[in-house]
């Protein structure tokens, strides 16, 4: 399989932060992280899913620096 992206996920597990998108010799494309140390392929769901989570840590973040910058 050859790795044709590569990139950072937000995990619980510090240590798991980095994801794969992986392409076999068929064409097909996985992607690929680890979760405590265990590999787990993610569907389009799960990427869908990661993304509205990224998405709300990220505007509550932007917020909490906005309520901060105005002390």
């Amino acid at each position: 399989m050859n790795a044709i992206h590569k990139f950072k996920i937000l995990q619980a597990s510090e240590t798991d932060s980095e994801a794969f998108v992986f392409e076999n010799t068929s064409g097909l494309r996985e992607l690929t992280t680890t979760i405590n140390g265990a590999e787990k392929r993610l569907s389009l769901q799960d990427v869908d899913d990661k993304i509205k989570e990224t998405e709300e840590s990220l505007a509550g973040l932007k917020r909490a620096r906005e309520l901060l910058s105005n002390t």
